[in-house]
């Protein structure tokens, strides 16, 4: 018999958890598992426009409650899930992200179905500004509502364990999964980086504090003026005013290009010669493995936690968190080094085959597997 699982999201938008679990959706093995998607609402017109829906393959049933993703809806949220859980029966609900996760426990708990509670934490809760009742609520969530959580690397694990106090016996350390396919089907896109004959870097994620876009200026800002280069920034948030004020006042406005969210970014990693994430804090670092899958050289923060993990064994692939001269200083030795990058590139072929869906979902697998057994024995 086939076990249902209602993954739960707040919305679509442009983000890895919300890719992680499109291509979670759409792998699962169908004769094993039933999956629904909930969502809260769409996102609306803009850079949080729902750009992975189109992704999502026909037979992934979608639910959508239509709540704005706003505080003062948050019992009209509540009540929403619980009545959703109540309907579907699932065997497992999992959910993502830290706010949609505290609802998703809340509504398991008051819903009184029985079923699993999996938690999926995405981001590095101790590098944000949260205050101490809102630690404390999590803490509570994680040790004591969910059955399981899963984090996409070990640096978050053990964050969970030494931060929230979560036993390490209940959580697993599952990484996300590069959908090759889909990548490869795009990366051959025609770009504006297609026809450009410099030294192209590219950066792609959201325009606010923890990319750390500044850094990346900075180092920009020191290179030889003879390098001939181009620097484009993937991505849209609350910092752009600020950051194009940056690429003003730093000088930059000839080399530096915002061009904004874009549905396919595999084909401009793919045009570029160097990608660079310059991070403070991930939970993984989803665009490195992407960067890697295109053959494009990636080039990263040594930032908690997942970028060590997916470049570990090339310690020239890391740079100290916020240090412009280091950062600067690998940025010159790639565009000099056109074996280097290929190199790189090899190497990289082979890195990316532990994260391949079918290893994945073989994680996943086993976890909703054992959990459903408990269930079924009244556990």
């Amino acid at each position: 018999m086939r076990k249902k699982i209602l993954f739960f999201l707040p919305t679509l938008m442009g983000g890895g958890a919300e890719r992680t679990f499109v291509n979670l959706l759409n792998h699962l093995d169908r004769s094993d598992y039933e999956p629904v998607l909930l969502l809260l609402s769409k996102s609306g017109n803009g850079y949080r426009k729902d750009a992975y829906s189109q992704l999502l393959h026909q037979d992934v049933r979608c639910i959508n409650l239509g709540i704005p993703m706003k505080t003062r809806y948050y019992p009209a949220m509540l009540f929403r899930l619980c009545q959703t859980i109540r309907q579907e029966k699932p065997d497992i609900v999992l959910s993502t992200t830290i706010k949609a996760n505290l609802l998703a426990a809340g509504a398991s708990t008051l819903s009184r179905v029985r079923h699993h509670l999996v938690l999926r934490e995405s981001n590095n809760q101790m590098a944000m500004e949260h205050g101490r009742l809102f630690n404390w609520l999590v803490g509570i969530m994680y040790r004591r509502a969910a059955d399981w959580i899963i984090t996409p690397s070990r640096g978050l694990k053990e964050m969970l364990q030494h931060f929230y106090s979560v036993p390490a016996g209940k959580i697993s350390a599952i990484p996300n999964m590069l959908d090759l396919e889909q990548i490869e089907s795009k990366m051959q896109e025609e770009t504006i980086l297609s026809q450009d004959p410099s030294f192209k870097i590219v950066t792609a994620g959201r325009l606010e504090q923890q990319k750390d876009h500044k850094t990346l200026l900075l180092a920009l800002r020191l290179l030889p003026p003879a390098l001939d280069y181009h620097c484009y920034i993937l991505g849209d948030g609350s910092l752009r005013k600020q950051i194009e004020e940056q690429v003003l006042d730093y000088g930059l406005v000839d080399r530096v290009h915002l061009i904004g969210f874009q549905d396919n970014p595999y084909s401009f990693m793919h045009d570029a010669d160097l990608f660079v994430l310059s991070s403070c804090w991930e939970g993984l670092g989803n665009v490195l493995l992407e960067s890697l899958a295109v053959r494009t050289v990636p080039l990263s923060s040594d930032c908690p936690h997942g970028p060590g993990e997916i470049l570990a064994g090339n310690p020239d692939l890391l740079y100290p968190v916020g240090d412009e001269e280091a950062l600067s200083a690998r940025i010159q030795a790639f565009a000099s080094d056109r074996i280097l990058r290929k190199r790189i590139g090899e190497w990289g072929q082979e890195r990316i085959k532990d994260y391949l869906p079918e290893r994945i979902i073989k994680e996943y697998g086993g976890l909703f597997h054992a959990l459903s057994h408990q269930l079924s024995e009244g556990e």
